[in-house]
């Protein structure tokens, strides 16, 4: 049961609720939080009050893994301090999230002594990075694979609805399990329960033939990958609406 939360989305009080009220075991739970780009340019002091805050919020005493959201200024800081926040053991875990190649080679040379266990990236046939998913992979790292369905698109994409009959699955089954066949972590996104117990079960469902895996390892344009490059420039920066300090820092 992977719980993936972030200051950021602002519902992980919701969260906390929603946990308490399962009655379920704690240790049946994984729970993950990240520290949003705002903090991480405050500096230590606020990345830990921002973790402190999450836990508050998802009224936990440690989290499972606790993320990097993104490699902003500040980023190897906010490393340092979630390397401490693991020997307190409010977190267990450290975790990277959109990270390239080049942001982890930095972060190695900055001399960590708790090495990153995940790197959360976008991975749909849409934003297919082959190279770096192997890299984080062969360093050992689990890939987690957000926007799998890229918000619908799945659904509405003529090539994928045409292969996802043939194969008489769901798009998003044949995208879940693309996935999986390539070790992937998937954090699908629903409000429509027959496709949330559609995903569900992408894991019984057999591995994809090596036509159908190529096929999706082909989508990809050029253009999604400078689309990428732009949207990394915009979201890679300390943010400057601050929109979790007030909450997660307590300033603004």
């Amino acid at each position: 049961r992977h719980l993936d939360s972030a200051s950021f989305y602002a519902n992980e009080d919701q969260v906390g609720e929603a946990i308490a009220a399962s009655g379920i075991d704690r240790k049946e739970l994984y729970v993950a939080t990240k520290v949003w780009t705002d903090c991480i340019g405050k500096g230590p002091v606020a990345v830990e009050a921002s973790v402190r805050k999450s836990l508050e919020l998802l009224n936990l005493d440690y989290v499972d893994c606790c993320y990097v959201h993104w490699p902003c200024e500040g980023y190897i800081e906010c490393y340092h301090t979630l390397e401490k926040l693991c020997d307190q053991g409010l977190v267990r875990a450290i975790g990277l999230s959109n990270f390239r190649i080049e942001d982890y080679e930095k972060l190695l040379q900055a001399n960590i002594r708790i090495l990153p266990i995940v790197n959360q990236l976008e991975v749909n046939p849409w934003m297919y990075r082959k190279d770096t998913i192997e890299y984080f992979q062969q360093q050992n790292m689990h890939i987690v694979a957000y926007k799998p369905l890229l918000r619908g698109k799945a659904a509405t994409d003529p090539k994928v609805l045409e292969l996802s009959n043939t194969l008489q699955l769901s798009p998003g089954q044949l995208l879940i399990r693309w996935l999986l066949d390539k070790s992937i972590i998937v954090i699908p996104r629903s409000q429509n329960e027959e496709r949330m117990h559609q995903n569900l079960h992408s894991p019984d469902l057999k591995p994809l033939d090596s036509e159908t895996t190529h096929f999706l390892d082909s989508i990809m344009a050029p253009d999604d990958l400078a689309n990428f490059d732009e949207h990394f420039s915009r979201r890679a920066v300390v943010d400057a609406n601050g929109p979790t300090l007030a909450l997660y820092s307590g300033s603004n």
